[in-house]
């Protein structure tokens, strides 16, 4: 293979919302773009990076889509649970990491990888409840640490910004401030930010979350609560507003404050519910049960894996029953993990001394990421 480094001249900013009022004329342009530029350049597999960028861009399912059609492989270069990882397509899951996850639910891990996945759980908890952890999620304190003069000013001035101010106000004085979770049972819902192209292209049918939590709601035995959890950096006002006034409507939903720790909660609560979020695979660090939506969902995809996929919502009433009258399988989960860190590879050491516990990234080297992301799509991609 050769390679081609393209700069993309438009943004990926995602203009495929319901406000958008250009949606068609916009799909046409980025459709007719990527066809044009596959056929005069013969590519033969897309990857799409760099690792610094987040793939939260409403270009890379249509991406994905023109190769989907052209028979050409598609590849991305994401980072969950901060390590490198390869994945096959839009919905970020990858047939490798499947195949070895089936491998280990028939066969069994043996007692050395037991261990040595337990000790990568407990090592990547403790990085999550870290001060720098939340520092960097929360962007507590953190607010100015820049070598770069302009990112510091530009960090500033949106944390001055007006509008985020004002939504700051109204969470502060409307989100639930007297639930006790750690001694109420509760099952979560983790929203993902608005405009999130995950949520239009990888579950459509699940796009609405006045939609996802008045169903919850609706199916929600008597013994519990739906707690609802923002996302930290969530973006529009008007958004929280409906969500918190609906919330307030319904008498066994409550809406907490989005800096509570996110794995504390989730410790205590008996059902995740995630719809394209990274959090919703975390939750199995917790041994939990997980329920995502649709058949294709963000990070598992089409696969197998120790979680629920709701396509009906008739079946939820059932599904929560069975969740609530039986355990998560432990084992299946160790093995998924396992899989999973098995697959992947660390951002902070080189690849062939890979330790699963290392979460020192606040000293991690750059040429060390793109080097092990690099031998990473050597074995992923075949010619």
């Amino acid at each position: 293979y050769s390679l081609v480094r393209l700069a993309l001249p438009f943004s990926g900013k995602n203009y495929f919302t319901d406000k958008s009022q250009d949606y068609f004329l916009l799909l046409y342009i980025y459709l007719e773009y990527f066809e044009n530029l596959i056929n005069d350049e013969g590519v033969d597999v897309a990857i799409v990076g760099p690792l610094f960028t987040s793939l939260n861009n409403s270009l890379v399912p249509i991406i994905a889509a023109v190769c989907d059609n052209h028979g050409i492989l598609f590849r991305t270069v994401s980072k969950p649970a901060i390590r490198v990882k390869i994945d096959d397509d839009n919905s970020l899951s990858s047939k490798i990491l499947n195949d070895i996850y089936m491998r280990k639910k028939l066969k069994g891990l043996n007692i050395k990888e037991i261990e040595r996945t337990e000790h990568a759980i407990k090592s990547y908890i403790n990085f999550k409840h870290s001060r720098e952890f939340s520092h960097l999620i929360y962007k507590r304190r953190y607010l100015l640490k820049s070598n770069i003069p302009s990112v510091r000013i530009k960090k500033f001035i949106k944390f001055l910004n007006i509008k985020n101010l004002v939504k700051n106000l109204y969470l502060n004085r409307n989100y639930n401030k007297n639930y006790d979770y750690k001694n109420k049972p509760f099952f979560i819902l983790l929203l993902n930010k608005d405009g999130n192209y995950r949520t239009n292209f990888i579950s459509p049918y699940y796009i609405n979350p006045i939609s996802i939590i008045k169903n919850i709601a609706l199916s929600l035995p008597p013994t519990h609560s739906l707690v609802v959890k923002d996302h930290p950096h969530y973006s529009s006002l008007g958004r929280v507003k409906k969500i918190v006034e609906q919330c307030d409507l319904l008498p066994n939903v409550i809406y907490i404050d989005k800096n509570i720790d996110t794995f504390d909660i989730i410790n205590y609560a008996d059902i995740v519910f995630s719809v394209a979020s990274v959090t919703g695979f975390e939750a199995l660090f917790l041994y939990k049960h997980v329920i995502v939506f649709g058949g294709n969902p963000y990070f598992f995809g089409a696969y197998d894996a120790p979680i629920i996929k709701i396509e009906n919502w008739e079946q939820l009433p059932f599904i929560i029953e069975r969740c609530i009258n039986t355990e998560p399988n432990r084992m299946d989960i160790l093995a998924y993990i396992y899989s999973f860190y098995k697959f992947t590879t660390s951002m902070v050491l080189p690849i062939d001394e890979d330790d699963w516990s290392n979460y020192n990234i606040w000293n991690a080297n750059e040429k060390i990421m793109f080097k092990n992301a690099a031998t990473l799509l050597g074995r992923c991609i075949k010619k």
